[in-house]
């Protein structure tokens, strides 16, 4: 498929920040309006923390520190709120909590959102910054769950024994959540797909049919302008970035090496983690 203005400046900014080294280090990152926040374990120690840097990767500062694992942030740029999980709270390495904090502030001071058994983690925004999507294991299974801003009114919206789900991305009327999962059962060979959840009506409907073992797709990021779907895809052991339309038919593969694509506020940047060097 013939490449359109709008993919060509993405692959170029994508091919770009690769070769600047910018993603080399990030475990996970998420695009601002004009930074980068990412989690990084650079200071040598059993930890990881919350970074902040200018989108060229200059100005790097922590947002988080202390002794705990701190990752998987999300902004909701309009009021510079960050959302993370951590298990500061519960000192486990792998029982995790949801926190937010306001990065208007100096103090930079975490605020707790969930205190239930079992794990909370991958908190994603809703585009208009009222809820926050995320996963939980406080029914068992890891499920979809969303909850108020502050923490409250939280809903179970799926109840999938028979996938493995990760990675949601809001569509950008917040009226669906798109997510990654695997069937049940070999982590290794059963094939990754793109699945969309109604929040309305709670249906469940696969995106992709990905049948070979071993390959698929996960992570999708819905651009900001709601015209495409950036996705991790799998195959013979590598990953890699491709877009997807909105109902799950490829448009353009990116021959880049990595996984977890980020776009940029205005949609025309994708960032993602590496393990490229300089």
């Amino acid at each position: 498929m013939k490449l359109t203005q709008h993919m060509l400046r993405i692959v170029v900014a994508l091919v770009a920040l690769i070769i600047m080294g910018l993603s080399s280090s990030p475990i996970a990152a998420q695009s601002g309006a004009d930074f980068i926040v990412f989690t990084s374990d650079r200071t040598g120690k059993v930890t990881s923390h919350i970074y902040k840097m200018n989108t060229d990767g200059s100005n790097v500062k922590p947002i988080t520190t202390g002794n705990s694992f701190d990752t998987a942030p999300d902004i909701y740029v309009p009021s510079n709120l960050l959302v993370y999980q951590s298990n500061r709270a519960t000192r486990q390495i792998d029982v995790y909590d949801l926190f937010v904090i306001d990065l208007n502030t100096k103090a930079l001071k975490p605020v707790q959102l969930t205190r239930n058994k079992g794990s909370n983690v991958d908190p994603s925004w809703s585009p208009d910054g009222s809820r926050i999507a995320f996963l939980s294991t406080r029914t068992g299974n890891l499920e979809i769950f969303v909850m108020d801003a502050n923490g409250k009114n939280v809903q179970q919206l799926t109840d999938s024994a028979d996938l493995w789900i990760s990675s949601l991305s809001w569509s950008p009327d917040g009226d669906k959540i798109y997510f990654g999962a695997q069937k049940v059962g070999d982590a290794v060979t059963n094939p990754r797909n793109i699945y969309t959840l109604s929040v309305k009506d709670k249906t469940v409907q696969p995106l992709t049919n990905e049948t070979r073992e071993g390959t698929g797709f996960t992570a999708p990021a819905v651009s900001p302008k709601g015209d495409m779907i950036a996705v991790t895809e799998f195959n013979a052991g590598k990953t890699s970035i491709s877009l997807l339309d909105l109902s799950g038919k490829p448009l353009q593969h990116l021959s880049v090496e990595g996984y977890g694509p980020v776009w940029t506020g205005n949609g025309d940047l994708l960032f993602l983690r590496s393990n490229l060097e300089k």
